[in-house]
């Protein structure tokens, strides 16, 4: 059976005002950054993608040659409230899971989300870009 057209990995940019740390060189979320200081005294709301949207965008994709996705590039994508649900649509389409952390493994703790995030990465950088002595 022939694919259909379409991209072999999306990026969808789940939570970039959310992170647990202060990096240096994060254009987000530096002390140095203006990017969030401007958001709140524009009264905007933090950036956080509808689970839903993902969801149709990956029912969408069955048939072409999606293989895999990238959660947010900018802040942590551990902490998006919809994680777990990506780690489901990542088992339920079978496509990969291209992971950037920080490292911290909030809210669960290494050794959960090694068992949960193992099976379905292709590849899981930890950015040491922001590390300090106090990070």
């Amino acid at each position: 059976m022939k694919k259909r057209p379409g991209p072999w990995r999306i990026t969808f940019d789940t939570n970039p005002d959310d992170c647990n740390l202060k990096c240096i060189m994060c254009e987000d979320h530096s002390p140095y950054s203006l990017t969030q200081r401007n958001r709140i005294s524009a009264g905007l709301p933090k950036r956080r993608m509808n689970i839903d949207l993902i969801k149709q965008i990956l029912a969408n994709a069955q048939g072409t040659p999606l293989r895999e996705i990238i959660p947010a590039t900018m802040g942590e994508p551990l902490i998006y409230e919809h994680f777990d649900e990506i780690i489901a649509l990542c088992h339920q389409y079978q496509i990969k899971l291209n992971l950037t952390t920080n490292g911290t493994f909030p809210r669960k703790g290494v050794e959960a989300w090694a068992n949960l995030l193992v099976p379905i990465t292709s590849d899981v950088k930890i950015s040491w870009n922001g590390a300090s002595k106090a990070v």
